[in-house]
C-alpha cells in the first residue's frame, strides 16, 4: 500500500468503497423518477444501490414491466457511474419471490410443529395431528396418550396466508431453491447477465428464514426422511424429548438441528452460492443474527454465512443505541461472528445494512457512530437503510427515516458518504489478524429450545437468554480489553480446522490460544478431536468451565482428557480470563503500562505492506481520553475529512510509540502506524500542531443578531378526519385507524398494499357505486392578514382520485404543482379559507384502491397556537433562539436561517465558528454568503479555510430540521411502523400532548478571530 495510493484513496474513494444505500421502489415507477433519484445518490457521493420492491410496490414485481425498468435503472448507473446491484426479493424474508414460489407449487409451503390444546375450541385449519400426549397438570412432564385420554396434541400446521398473500416456502427443500432461483434471478440474467461482474456485483438475499412465525419447530414430512437417513432412528417416535425437556431430550434436540442446518445450507444457500459464483456475482446478504441462540429462524448463523462471498449482518438504528459496549454487546458479538468469518475464510468483502429503521428523526447524529462502529469491525459494503421512492400512502410507515429528497438533511449526505468512503478505502487496504480463538457456542442453544408453544413456563426461554447473556459477556469483555481474537464457529472448525506448527489453523488464520466458555454445555465430535489435537501440541486452553460433559449432545466423560493437559488453564471468571490471556497474548494497543484502555473504545487493527491501519471511534455519548501505546515508531494521521495526511507527535521508545488519544463522542482517528524502514519510503508530513486550550492571539468576536426566518412555509399536521361510506360513518377518529376502516367497508380485510402479488391489487376493477368521503377540519384564528390568507394550501396525496373542495368551494387538482413527493399536490386555498372552522372534503366516488386516507398538511406564512384540538393557525410572530416547536412551528421540518453581523478590527489569519448549542439534522455554518461548512458532530466547530479582511461581515447558521416533527408518530414513542401510528387518541389530543423533537439554534454561535486553528476540545 504506496503512500500515493493512499493519498488517492483519501481523495476520491473508488466506488466500491462508497456507501450503497437499500432503495426501496415502493410505487409506481417512471423512468423519469429513476434517473431522478439515480443522480441524487450520485451527487450524495453513493457508490451505488440494492433496489428491491418494498410495500406499496405498484408496479408489479417480477412482472415483464419491472424487468425492463431494472434494466433502464441499470443502465442509468453505469452511464452515471454507479454500482447497480440485485436483491432478489419483495422486501423480505428471502426465498419467496413476492409469493410466486408457493404460489406455484403448494407442496413447498412451510411448515411447523406446534402444540394444541386438545378441546380448546374449533379444529386447526390446515393441521396435521402428528401425537396426542397428556401433560401432567403440576409437574409438566408429558407422556404419550390415546386420543380419548390427551390433554394436548402435536400438530403439523401451516398457514393459509403470508407473502403476497401465499404462505412462505420450506427452506430445507432444494425444490423450493430451484423455484426461487427460476422465478427471479435466471429471469434477471435473461435481461442483464451481460451486466454481472460490471456494474452488477453482488446478490443480496434478505434475512431467509426457516419459520416465519415463533411459535415451534420447522417440520414436515421431508425433514422427516431425511433426520431417519441421517441418525438411523425414528423422530416421529421421538416428539417428546424433542418438544419436552425429558430424559434424552438433548441429543434428539441436536441430532434434529444437525439435520435442520444441514439441509438449509446444502439445499438453500450453497446453490445460491453456486448460482452466484457461475454468473459472476457475489452472493450477499444476512440471516437472523441477532436472534442468536435461537434456532427457529436460523439454526446456525455462521454455517450459514460460510457460503456467502460477501457475507453480512443488519445493524439497524433501532438496534443500536449511542450508550455503552455492554449495552450494545449482543451486536458487538453479531459483528464479531462476522468478522471473524471474513477473516477466516480470507474473503475481501462484507457487508452490514445499517442506520435504517430508527425512525423520520435519525440523520448524522445516528448514521456516523453506527456506521464508525460497523467500520471497525472490517465491514467495506455499508449498505444504509432505506431510500424510499415515495412516502405517499401506507408508505410512508415502512421503517423510516429515508435517505431521499423527503428528508431535509438528504442534500447534506455529501459529507457522511466521504467519511464512509474514506475510512472504508484506507481499512480495507488492510487485513485483521487475531491470535485468540473463542469458542462459540451454538449447537448448546440448540439443547434447549422448545419454542413457546411448548414452554408456557419459558424454562427454555430463561435457559437461552442465559447463554445468550453469558457469550456477549465475553465478547465485551475480551474486546474491551483489547484481546484480538475471532470466535470459532464449529461447524466452520470442522471444515477448515486442523493443527498445525503448534497453532489452532483455522482456515487463513491461525490462533496461539482458544477460549471455552461457561456455556458450553456440548461440543461436535470434530471439535473434540481438534481441541485435543491441539492440546497434544501444548495448545494454551483457557475454559470458563470444566470440560463439557456432552458430544453431539450425549452424555460421555471424554472430553475431561482436555483438563488433564499442559495447556488447560481453567478460571473462575471473564476478569480472571481478561488477566491471564492479557500476560500471554499481549495486546497490539494498551495504556503506556500495558494495561488496558477504557473499555468504550472501538477499534480495529489492519496490517497492509506499509504498516499497520488504526481506526479508534467513540460511538458512545462520553469524551474518551487517554495515551495509548502502539507497536510503531511513526504515526501518521489520516483526515477523513479533509484528506490530508499529517505526522502525529508521539513517543517511540523500543519498537512502540505513545501518542495521546482524544475522542469526543460520535469522534474517530484513523492512524497508520509504521516501522522506520516503513516510513522512510514516504514524504515526511507537517506535524499536528498541538494548539493551546487559550491562545493571546484569540480574540472573541462579538455578534448582533440580524434576523431569523423560516426558509420555508410553515406546516400544520392533520391526522384526524371524519370517514363515510355507504351510510356508514366515524367522526373525529385518527387517519390509520380511518384508512383501515375504509378498506373495510370496500371488501379487503385492510390495506392491502403491503405486499402486492404481481398486480393483483393494483388491476382490481372500479366499481361505480363504490365510494368514500373523508372530511378534514383545521380551524384558523381571526384576524388573518392578506398576505397570510394568499399564502395558505392544502397538501393532499393523490387529489386526482377525488372531488376536493374546501367550505364547499372546489379547488383545481389538475392545476395543483407537486409538492413534497411525487404523488402529493399542493393546492391553493386562500380564496376559500375562512375564519374558524374549515372543512377540507375530499370525495371519491367510485373508489379507487389508491384512495388512501392520510395525514393532510396545510401550508404557509403563519404561526401555530397548540388549542385544544391540535393547533389553529394564526399570524406568524418572529422566530427567536430556541426549540421553534415552541414558536408555532412544531411541524416543521426544514430550514431556519440565523443571521449575524460582525466588524473585525483587523485582518484574522483564521475565523473559528462554534455552534455549542443547537437541536436538528444538521447546521451548516456561512460566512458572508459563502460556506464554510456543517458542525453535524462534537466540538461543532467549523474553521475558514483562509485570511478574512477587516471590516463588516455577516455570519449565518442554517439549522435542518427533521422528518419527525412533520410525518410522526405524534402519539406513541415505539418502532416506527405503521401499528406505532395506529397507537394514537381515539380523537384529536390537544396539541401540547403532540410529541415532537426540540430543534433549533438553542443559544448564540461563538465566534474567535486567531492566527491557529481552533483548540482542541
Amino acid at each position: 500500500m504506496s503512500e500515493h495510493r493512499i493519498r488517492g484513496l483519501l481523495s476520491d474513494p473508488p466506488n466500491e468503497y462508497r456507501p450503497v444505500p437499500q432503495w426501496s421502489w415502493n410505487g409506481d415507477l417512471t423512468r423519469e423518477r429513476i434517473t431522478e433519484q439515480l443522480e441524487q445518490f450520485k451527487a450524495q457521493g453513493c457508490g451505488g444501490l440494492f433496489t428491491h420492491a418494498r410495500p406499496g410496490h405498484i408496479t408489479g414485481y417480477l412482472t415483464e414491466r419491472w424487468f425492463e425498468l431494472w434494466e433502464f435503472a441499470a443502465a442509468e448507473s453505469e452511464r452515471l457511474g454507479l454500482d447497480f446491484h440485485i436483491y432478489d426479493e419483495f422486501m423480505c424474508p428471502g426465498g419467496v419471490a413476492g409469493g410466486n414460489v408457493t404460489a406455484q407449487d403448494p407442496t413447498l409451503i412451510q411448515k411447523e410443529l406446534v402444540l394444541r390444546k386438545v378441546g380448546c375450541g374449533d379444529p386447526v385449519s390446515h393441521a396435521d395431528v402428528l401425537a396426542w400426549i397428556r401433560l401432567d397438570p403440576d409437574s409438566g412432564a408429558a407422556r404419550p396418550a390415546e386420543e380419548e385420554n390427551a390433554t394436548h396434541e402435536i400438530l403439523l400446521t401451516w398457514s393459509a396466508t403470508g407473502d403476497g398473500g401465499f404462505p412462505s416456502p420450506d427452506l430445507c427443500r432444494r425444490e423450493t431453491t430451484e423455484a426461487f432461483i427460476r422465478l427471479t434471478h435466471e429471469r434477471l440474467a435473461e435481461t442483464s447477465s451481460h451486466r454481472f461482474g460490471r456494474n452488477v456485483r453482488l446478490m443480496f438475499c434478505d434475512e431467509p428464514m426457516l419459520l416465519t412465525t415463533r411459535q415451534g419447530f420447522p417440520f414436515s414430512r421431508f425433514l422427516v426422511r431425511e433426520f431417519r437417513n441421517d441418525h438411523g432412528y425414528e423422530l416421529l417416535d421421538n416428539l417428546i424429548p424433542l418438544c419436552f425437556a425429558t430424559d434424552g431430550a438433548h441429543h434428539v434436540r441436536h441430532d434434529f438441528w444437525w439435520t435442520v442446518n444441514r439441509l438449509f445450507n446444502r439445499n438453500f444457500m450453497q446453490p445460491l452460492n453456486d448460482w452466484c459464483e457461475k454468473h459472476e456475482l457475489l452472493f450477499t446478504g444476512h440471516l437472523m443474527e441477532h436472534e442468536w441462540p435461537w434456532p427457529n429462524r436460523n439454526p446456525d448463523c455462521m454455517a450459514g454465512l460460510r457460503w456467502m462471498q460477501a457475507p453480512g449482518e443488519d445493524l439497524l438504528g433501532f438496534q443500536y443505541a449511542p450508550t455503552d459496549l455492554t449495552s450494545n454487546a449482543l451486536y458487538v458479538m453479531n459483528l464479531k461472528e462476522l468478522s471473524s468469518l471474513v477473516n477466516q475464510l480470507d474473503r475481501e468483502w462484507c457487508m452490514v445494512e445499517t442506520s435504517g429503521a430508527a425512525g423520520y428523526g435519525a440523520a448524522f447524529e445516528l448514521f456516523k457512530p453506527c456506521e464508525d462502529l460497523a467500520l471497525a469491525f472490517g465491514v467495506n459494503v455499508i449498505d444504509p437503510h432505506l431510500s424510499h421512492q415515495t412516502v405517499a400512502g401506507m408508505r410512508k410507515y415502512d421503517w423510516p427515516q429515508t435517505l431521499s429528497d423527503h428528508s431535509p438533511w438528504w442534500q447534506r449526505y455529501r459529507m457522511q458518504a466521504d467519511h464512509v468512503s474514506r475510512v472504508n478505502a484506507v481499512l480495507s487496504q488492510g487485513r485483521e489478524v487475531n491470535r485468540v480463538l473463542v469458542l462459540h457456542p451454538t449447537t448448546s442453544g440448540w439443547l434447549h429450545y422448545t419454542g413457546p408453544s411448548f414452554d408456557p413456563g419459558d424454562q427454555a426461554t430463561v435457559a437461552l437468554e442465559q447463554l445468550r447473556t453469558s457469550q456477549t459477556q465475553l465478547v465485551a469483555a475480551l474486546y474491551g480489553a483489547q484481546i484480538d481474537f475471532d470466535l470459532g464457529d464449529e461447524f466452520i472448525l470442522e471444515e477448515f480446522g486442523r493443527v498445525a506448527n503448534g497453532r489452532l489453523v483455522v482456515g487463513a488464520r491461525e490462533y496461539d490460544a482458544v477460549v471455552m466458555p461457561s456455556e458450553m454445555e456440548t461440543v461436535t465430535d470434530s471439535t473434540l478431536r481438534l481441541l485435543l489435537d491441539f492440546s497434544e501440541v501444548g495448545g494454551r486452553l483457557y475454559s470458563l468451565r470444566s470440560a463439557p460433559a456432552l458430544v453431539n449432545g450425549r452424555p460421555t466423560d471424554s472430553p475431561a482428557a482436555l483438563e488433564r493437559s499442559v495447556g488447560w488453564t481453567r478460571v473462575a471468571d471473564c476478569k480472571e480470563l481478561v488477566e491471564k490471556v492479557r500476560k500471554h497474548v499481549i495486546p497490539y494497543v494498551s495504556f503506556p503500562d500495558g494495561s488496558a484502555l477504557p473499555g468504550g473504545i472501538i477499534w480495529r487493527r489492519a496490517v497492509c505492506d506499509d504498516g499497520v491501519i488504526w481506526f479508534f471511534c467513540n460511538p458512545w455519548q462520553e469524551t474518551i481520553e487517554c495515551d495509548v501505546r502502539l507497536p510503531a515508531a511513526v504515526l501518521r494521521e489520516l483526515d477523513t475529512g479533509t484528506a490530508e495526511i499529517r505526522d502525529l507527535p508521539s513517543d517511540p521508545h523500543d519498537g512502540w510509540t505513545t501518542a495521546p488519544l482524544r475522542l469526543l463522542p460520535r469522534g474517530h482517528r484513523l492512524l497508520l502506524g509504521q516501522t522506520e524502514e516503513q516510513a522512510a519510503t514516504w514524504t515526511p508530513q507537517a506535524p499536528i500542531e498541538a494548539a493551546p486550550r487559550e491562545s493571546p492571539a484569540t480574540v472573541a468576536v462579538p455578534l448582533a443578531l440580524i434576523g431569523i426566518e423560516r426558509v420555508t412555509d410553515n406546516l400544520l399536521f392533520v391526522d384526524y378526519c371524519d370517514v363515510e361510506a355507504y351510510g356508514a360513518s366515524h367522526t373525529d377518529i385518527n387517519t390509520a385507524a380511518a384508512d383501515t376502516l375504509n378498506w373495510r367497508w370496500q371488501g379487503f380485510d385492510g390495506n392491502p398494499w403491503h405486499k402486492q402479488f404481481r398486480r393483483t391489487v393494483i388491476e382490481q376493477r372500479s366499481v361505480p357505486y363504490t365510494e368514500v368521503l373523508v372530511r378534514y377540519r383545521f380551524t384558523v384564528a381571526k384576524g388573518l392578514a392578506d398576505n397570510t390568507r394568499n399564502s395558505l394550501a392544502v397538501c393532499v396525496e393523490r387529489p386526482w382520485l377525488y372531488t376536493v373542495s374546501l367550505n364547499g368551494i372546489t379547488l383545481d387538482a389538475d392545476a395543483a404543482e407537486k409538492w413534497f413527493d411525487e404523488d402529493m399536490r399542493r393546492l391553493s386555498v386562500g380564496h376559500a379559507v375562512k375564519e374558524g372552522e374549515n372543512e377540507l372534503l375530499l370525495r371519491a366516488q367510485p373508489f379507487h384502491v389508491l384512495c388512501e386516507i392520510m395525514p393532510v398538511y396545510v401550508c404557509g406564512d403563519f404561526g401555530l397556537t397548540a388549542a385544544a384540538r391540535g393547533y389553529d393557525v394564526g399570524l406568524a410572530s418572529p422566530l427567536g433562539l430556541g426549540d421553534w416547536t415552541q414558536q408555532g412551528a412544531p411541524f416543521y421540518p426544514g430550514v431556519v436561517r440565523y443571521r449575524y453581523a460582525f466588524t473585525l478590527a483587523q485582518d484574522a489569519a483564521r475565523l473559528c465558528v462554534r455552534v455549542p448549542e443547537w437541536r436538528g439534522a444538521v447546521a451548516v455554518v456561512y460566512l458572508d454568503g459563502e460556506e464554510l461548512g456543517p458542525t453535524p458532530h462534537p466540538p461543532f466547530e467549523v474553521l475558514s479555510s483562509s485570511r478574512v479582511p477587516a471590516g463588516s461581515h455577516e455570519l449565518a447558521i442554517d439549522v435542518y430540521g427533521n422528518m419527525k416533527n412533520m410525518m410522526g408518530s405524534h402519539h406513541h414513542d415505539n418502532l416506527p411502523l405503521r401499528w406505532t401510528y395506529e397507537c394514537a387518541p381515539d380523537h384529536m389530543p390537544p396539541g401540547a400532548d403532540y410529541q415532537l423533537q426540540p430543534t433549533g439554534l438553542l443559544t448564540e454561535p461563538q465566534v474567535a478571530a486567531r492566527a491557529a486553528p481552533c483548540p482542541t476540545t
